[in-house]
C-alpha cells in the first residue's frame, strides 16, 4: 500500500513536469554539443572543460539523445518521470512500514519530500537528464544500501555509486554523507571498510578537483549568487569579491550548514 501510494503520487507530480517546456538557455547549446561527437571524443572534450569535472552526465545526455530519434520531449520526460517514480520507491522503502498505521502516514512523508519548497526546483529542473533528481536518487539509494543486509556486495556497490554520483554533478558527494551517517547511525548493511572506501575515493576526487585540475572550480563570473538578503549578478560578485573570494566562499559553505 505504502508503495502504490508513493508510485502514484510520483504519477502525479510527473505528470505536471511533463507539462514544464524543457529549457533551452543550456538544453539546446549541449544538444548541439554532444549531436557529431563518439562517446570516446566527447569524454575527452569534457574532461578538459574548466570549473567542471561531469563527464558521466555528458554521456548520459548523449544516451538519451541518441535513444530518442528525434521523439526528445517524449524521451526527456520519460526519464525524469522514472527519476521521480525510482525516488519515491527508495524514500517509501527507508520509512520501513510495517502496519497499517505506518501506512496511512506515508502520504503525508511523500507530500514533504515533492512539497518541500527548498526540493521544489529539483523536482522541477527541466533539461535534458535532470541530474540533480539523480543525485537524489543515487543519495536515496546510499541510504537503502545501508539498511540492507550486510554482505560484501554492499560495500562495492556503495562505491560504484558514489563515482557514478560524483561524475555526474558535484553534488554527488552527498552520497559519501548518506554513507558515512548511515554508519554512524548504527546501520551496518556497508561495512567499515566500505565506509573508508568511499572516504578514500573522496579524498581522491578533491585531489583531482583541487589539485590536478587547474581550473577545478568555477569562478565568481560563472552565475548569480546570493549573499546577504539578495541575489548579485556575476559582475557584481567580481568587484566585491575578486580580491578575496575565499570570503565568499566561506559565507556560501557556512549558509549551507545552517541551512
Amino acid at each position: 500500500l505504502a508503495y502504490l501510494c508513493g508510485v502514484a503520487m510520483a504519477g502525479g507530480v510527473a505528470w505536471f513536469v511533463a507539462h514544464i517546456p524543457v529549457q533551452v538557455s543550456d538544453s539546446l547549446g549541449n544538444m548541439l554539443q554532444i549531436q557529431n561527437q563518439a562517446y570516446r571524443d566527447l569524454l575527452l572534450s569534457v574532461l578538459n572543460a574548466d570549473g567542471y569535472f561531469r563527464p558521466l552526465l555528458w554521456v548520459q545526455i548523449k544516451a538519451a539523445f541518441d535513444l530518442a530519434h528525434g521523439h526528445y520531449w517524449l524521451t526527456f520526460k520519460a526519464i525524469h518521470t522514472a527519476q521521480l517514480i525510482v525516488a519515491a520507491l527508495l524514500f517509501t522503502r527507508l520509512l520501513r512500514v510495517r502496519s497499517l498505521a505506518d501506512a496511512l502516514v506515508v502520504p503525508l512523508a511523500l507530500a514533504v519530500l515533492f512539497g518541500l519548497h527548498t526540493f521544489n526546483g529539483t523536482v522541477r529542473e527541466a533539461h535534458p537528464i535532470n541530474a540533480f533528481l539523480t543525485i537524489v536518487v543515487c543519495t536515496l539509494a546510499a541510504a537503502n544500501l545501508s539498511i540492507s543486509r550486510p554482505r560484501w556486495t554492499i560495500d562495492v556497490l556503495a562505491v560504484l555509486l558514489f563515482a557514478f554520483a560524483v561524475m555526474t554533478v558535484e553534488s554527488g558527494l552527498l552520497v559519501v554523507v548518506a554513507v558515512v551517517a548511515g554508519w554512524l547511525a548504527g546501520l551496518r548493511g556497508g561495512s567499515r571498510w566500505g565506509v573508508l572506501a568511499c572516504v578514500v575515493v573522496t579524498a581522491g576526487y578533491l585531489y583531482l578537483r583541487l589539485g590536478m585540475m587547474p581550473d577545478g572550480t568555477p569562478g565568481l563570473d560563472e552565475r548569480a549568487a546570493g549573499f546577504g538578503t539578495r541575489a548579485m549578478e556575476p559582475d557584481e560578485l567580481v568587484a566585491r569579491f575578486g580580491q578575496s573570494p575565499y570570503l565568499f566562499y566561506a559565507y556560501n559553505v557556512a549558509s549551507s550548514l545552517l541551512t
